[in-house]
């Protein structure tokens, strides 16, 4: 067997084969614990659109508050009926394996394309199984960053999977004329990778110039069109935006967008100093402005910073060898770099989620087994070959396989989605309390877990995945004007949700609510649910109009 073949089989069984194993065993748990409470967003606008209600979170005003492909391919598998939104849980367990199956075979696709730049191809497998940068990373958050991680229902896997087959394609030596298919392919492949994550569009610049500069010379206006399918994809997607929603990028993206340097700045130096900067001891300070722990702030901060750090370590080193010409880990190097900067500059580190960089984590796991094999060629490894041979290596890459798995289970499992299992559960009861209080619609403080699960219409209070009225009504702080014009008469909240919507309501000047206020809310709690009837999984704020001053 090949050793490409045999990094492919191997990569895609570590990748896939655990949390398959986790799901036999936790059918509900399993999709819970893994997915990102973002992904509530993307299946309540996939039930819309199945159901022939638009792209819209709230089943009547459009939205594209998402990045695209995942998306389709949740609507997609909606139409097929291969996935019932009209189902609660069912849904759910579908949509993780297809996930971890898409996931899977991008990893495996990677690891593949690794093998070009490795002399011991076996060690692509590090990459992706856990991934050197979760062992890294993993003692600040032990939740985020393996590769197993982004079987999140996010567009996680989709991405991966895009770049992966892209990088694939991607021409080695100068492509000459009977490399056509191989140059369209990957414009075709780095498009999709895009729509599945736009902001990666970053990455596929700097192989788009590299692939043009391999062009043979008198060919490069011929190589040029062949690279053009993903400009074509791209363009034809901002139109068809504008002629839908009204704007060109999505909403999502343009509420979050504005100048954040100073702000990651600080964060930054909160995280590496945070006794220079003067951060206090968390229980020192109010609620609303610990909700985000040193942990996740890290978490949030490494992710975008660190493989920067590293590919930009990566690339001087190579820089001495530029002269023999650049290769394609130089181009996604940069692309890492040119991401993280734009991120840097331009959105906040609060609104990146831990799916943001799945591609750059697996550019900077290539860069660290790269470093690995230069460190074992120092040290001469290959001559200790008749100490017992590569079954020593296998044992004990299969015990660190099983050692880090179950470290990554039990860091997702601790403090674990108990509520929403309930919620699960108990949707039908939360249905009737909601018919019976006359909410036929509710304004959602969370991330669309609420809606999802009583199957009713919502306007997104902490959410991104608003039309474009609505968006603007939050940015000018008049939602809560706007969702009573609109019916809204009863707000939901759950979980940490729950209690931080309480903090910001008390406080004298909320964080992010806009036109919500203290006095123009009935706290209420909810019907309790679960076994024994004592848990109170969700609390329900009635809108009680404000008196004209």
């Amino acid at each position: 067997m090949k050793p490409r073949l045999k990094v492919f089989l191997v990569t895609l069984l570590s990748v896939g084969g655990p949390p398959l194993a986790y799901f036999l065993r936790y059918r509900l748990i399993a999709p819970l614990y893994f997915f990102a409470g973002d992904t509530f967003y993307y299946l309540d606008v996939a039930r819309h659109r199945v159901a022939g209600q638009g792209f819209s979170f709230d089943g009547q005003f459009v939205t594209n508050g998402f990045h695209p492909l995942w998306e389709y391919l949740l609507v997609g598998l909606g139409r097929l009926r291969l996935v019932d939104y009209t189902q609660n849980a069912a849904p759910l367990k579908a949509i993780f394996l297809v996930d971890l199956l898409l996931l899977a075979v991008g990893a495996a696709i990677f690891c593949a394309m690794a093998t070009r730049y490795l002399r011991r191809p076996m060690l692509a497998v590090l990459i992706v199984a856990p991934g050197l940068f979760w062992l890294i990373t993993a003692p600040l958050v032990p939740a985020w960053f393996a590769t197993w991680s982004f079987a999140n229902g996010m567009e996680s896997a989709l991405a991966l999977l895009g770049f992966s087959a892209a990088l694939l394609c991607f021409p080695e030596e100068r492509a000459g004329g009977g490399d056509w298919r191989r140059m369209a392919g990957l414009s075709v492949l780095l498009g999709l990778g895009v729509l599945a994550r736009l902001d990666d569009v970053f990455l596929a610049l700097p192989l788009l110039l590299l692939a043009l500069g391999r062009a043979v010379p008198g060919k490069r206006l011929r190589q040029m069109a062949l690279l053009s399918p993903m400009a074509l994809m791209l363009v034809a997607y901002l139109v068809y935006n504008r002629a839908t929603v009204g704007v060109y990028l999505p909403i999502s993206g343009t509420a979050k967008a504005g100048f954040a340097a100073m702000d990651n700045l600080k964060s930054t130096l909160k995280f590496f100093l945070p006794v220079v900067t003067g951060d206090r001891p968390s229980a020192l300070l109010p609620r609303p402005a610990t909700y985000f722990g040193f942990a996740e702030l890290g978490g949030r901060i490494v992710q975008m910073v660190l493989p920067a750090v590293l590919c930009g370590g990566e690339l001087a080193y190579r820089m001495r060898l530029w002269r023999r010409g650049l290769n394609m880990v130089d181009a996604v190097c940069a692309g890492v770099i040119l991401k993280a900067g734009y991120n840097f500059l331009f959105v906040q580190s609060w609104n990146q989620g831990q799916w943001y960089y799945t591609v750059s984590i697996a550019v900077v796991n290539l860069v660290l087994v790269l470093w690995l094999e230069r460190l074992l060629d120092r040290l001469r490894v290959d001559e200790w070959a008749g100490w017992g041979g590569i079954w020593p290596g296998m044992v004990g890459y299969a015990l660190l396989f099983l050692l880090t798995f179950n470290l990554f289970i039990s860091a997702r499992n601790f403090g674990g989605p108990a509520d929403e299992v309930h919620m699960v559960q108990d949707s039908r009861a939360i249905r009737a309390k909601l018919n019976e209080l006359g909410a036929d619609r509710i304004i959602e403080f969370d991330d669309g877990f609420t809606s999802y699960v009583a199957d009713v219409s919502a306007l997104a209070g902490f959410g991104l995945a608003l039309d474009p009225e609505a968006s603007k009504a939050s940015r000018a702080g008049v939602l809560l004007d706007l969702a009573r014009a609109r019916g809204y008469r009863v707000a939901v909240a759950h979980g940490a949700y729950a209690d931080e919507l309480d903090d910001q309501i008390g406080s004298a000047a909320p964080i992010g609510l806009g036109a919500f206020k203290a006095a123009e809310f009935a706290r209420n709690k909810f019907l309790p649910l679960g076994g024994d009837g004592t848990e109170d999984h969700l609390r329900y704020y009635a809108l009680v109009p404000v008196a004209p001053e």
